[in-house]
């Protein structure tokens, strides 16, 4: 047979054509779980017919942990079937290192033993780790599709109906079977260190230690507010994929849109209520992750306080930046980039009743505006202090405020719309179309800037800004129903830029692949007053 060349990280080897790139790997390669071919994410089981670059993937990089987790969710869902196929069982939110898991049973909650559900599943996920039981991946008619998937919400065959194309790869293990939305591992031995735990009302999926993140916190307001918008996209029949497509297809989806804002706007007012019953509170820190919407929250939280009675003075913590020399390489990022001296004496004179002028950082020439140009402000008895920027719930921001004037709001996309009752939609990968979207819009940056960025947008975020995700007053969930489907009518082009042998189309394919699940939405249908409005224009 024609002999093929192969650069497997660097490393030449010649193979016959259509040999799999798991047959192409010697002791030297490790214990790969996944493979880059030609800046695209592949499993191990695709089979080479030309000349090809490979670059190994491991559990531990970034593209390595999203392998990881789909091959944790399809053994979780064979241990389920297996076990307890009288359980239903709907993934949710990110929690604690791994996927919170909501279990109903038709018996009735109070008769679930979570703890002893979560003991033999455990067990049970070690045994299939030990006996490496290969993952098995066929491309196969979407008719077929149905005939092997457990379906029993009908979410598969709704989002089937808008499939792009008329074939689907699913992906099995032990006889269980699911469409395939990401890469698979070869094999379940790499799933050590997945784990089962007991957090009622469900479960929680741990990816172990490669994928722990730095959430301090026992996790239970994430889950509430995860909760609330679960149950509200529920009530306005949008909890999944499949059904926004429905909607949109049947004409419906001006009303999900209405009903979304509305709930957006009634969950700001109910925040600015909070607000005003407290009598001494002077300041509201508003954080959060990139593209988490803060700006807009903050100008209609403002709205909704002056509601109350209560006018407002804002504050970006982007004007405190110190600046950078022209060979001084800055992170950005960090809370040491500000001037945390003259940050914290501001907030304590303010909070006296003080005159204080307000820096300005220019952005341009990345230095504060002479001081001249200073703005002088003085926070009156009536007036409420808006603190937004990414580090406004640390400690080193705020250690200048009494104890008692402030109240502190985190801003993020916390949920989002599930593919089905087994595979979620990570909020980062929203967060990022947003970015996208706006940069790409409205900043100057191409598309591969932003998709490189992102890395060190996402490390800063998991150092500086999760850790305090749960040590505030009031979680506020961005996320819209319907905001997918409005990014992709931009972000599919914008990510069409990306030239095809870039590193990050790795990341670009990745997302037009998740794009091709929603049918798109045009962005006239958005309200003028809408956060997503802060990213589409």
């Amino acid at each position: 047979m024609k002999q093929i060349d192969i650069s497997i990280d660097g490393r030449a080897v010649r193979h016959r054509t259509g040999t799999a790139i798991k047959d192409m790997l010697g002791e030297a390669d490790g214990d790969p779980i996944a493979a880059v071919l030609n800046f695209h994410l592949v499993s191990l089981d695709t089979v080479l017919a030309q000349h090809a670059s490979l670059t190994l993937v491991h559990k531990e990089e970034a593209n390595g942990r999203g392998v990881l987790r789909c091959g944790a969710q399809l053994a979780f869902q064979s241990l389920l079937k297996a076990y307890y196929p009288d359980l239903t069982v709907e993934i949710g939110q990110s929690l604690l290192g791994g996927y919170f898991y909501q279990i109903r049973s038709s018996q009735g909650e109070e008769d679930l033993n979570l703890t002893s559900i979560a003991r033999h599943l455990n067990d049970e996920m070690q045994n299939l780790i030990v006996r490496d039981e290969p993952l098995f991946r066929e491309h196969v008619s979407l008719e077929q599709v149905l005939n092997l998937v457990d379906d029993p919400t009908g979410s598969r065959t709704k989002l089937l109906r808008t499939w792009p194309a008329p074939r689907a790869y699913v992906v099995s293990v032990n006889n269980c079977f699911d469409i395939q939305h990401s890469v698979a591992p070869p094999s379940t031995r790499h799933l050590q260190g997945v784990e089962v735990l007991p957090f009622s009302p469900g479960l929680v999926l741990r990816f172990g230690p490669c994928c722990d993140e730095l959430h301090p916190g026992d996790g239970r307001l994430l889950l509430g507010c995860y909760q609330e918008t679960s149950r509200w996209n529920e009530m306005i029949e949008v909890r999944t994929v499949g059904e926004l497509n429905a909607s949109i297809l049947t004409g419906s989806i001006e009303q999900v849109v209405r009903l979304s804002e509305a709930w957006h706007e009634k969950k700001i007012a109910t925040i600015a209520d909070q607000i005003c019953e407290q009598e001494d509170l002077r300041v509201v820190c508003i954080a959060g992750p990139s593209s988490s919407g803060k700006s807009t929250f903050l100008k209609r939280l403002a709205i909704q306080l002056r509601v109350n009675g209560r006018r407002t003075l804002t504050i970006s913590l982007d004007d405190y930046y110190r600046g950078r020399g022209v060979k001084e390489q800055v992170d950005l990022e960090s809370p040491e980039a500000l001037d945390l001296e003259l940050l914290r004496d501001h907030l304590a004179r303010l909070v006296e009743g003080q005159v204080v002028h307000l820096p300005q950082f220019d952005f341009v020439k990345q230095r504060p505006v002479p001081h001249e140009l200073w703005k002088p402000v003085r926070l009156e008895s009536n007036h409420i202090l808006l603190l937004e920027g990414l580090h406004a719930l640390n400690p080193l921001t705020t250690s200048s405020l009494p104890r008692g004037v402030s109240f502190r709001v985190f801003v993020s996309a916390l949920s989002q719309l599930i593919i089905d009752e087994h595979n979620r939609i990570p909020t980062s990968k929203v967060r990022l179309l947003r970015r996208i979207t706006r940069d790409r819009k409205f900043r100057g940056s191409t598309t591969v800037e932003i998709l490189e960025q992102w890395p060190r947008v996402r490390e800063a975020e998991r150092r500086y800004i999760f850790p305090f995700q749960e040590q505030v007053d009031c979680l506020f969930d961005s996320s819209l129903a319907y905001e997918a489907a409005v990014l992709k009518s931009f972000t599919w082009r914008y990510l069409m830029e990306v030239p095809r042998e870039h590193p990050t189309q790795v990341e670009a394919f990745g997302l037009l692949k998740f794009l091709e699940l929603f049918v798109p939405i045009f962005p006239e249908i958005v309200p003028s007053n809408s956060l997503l409005r802060e990213f589409v224009g």
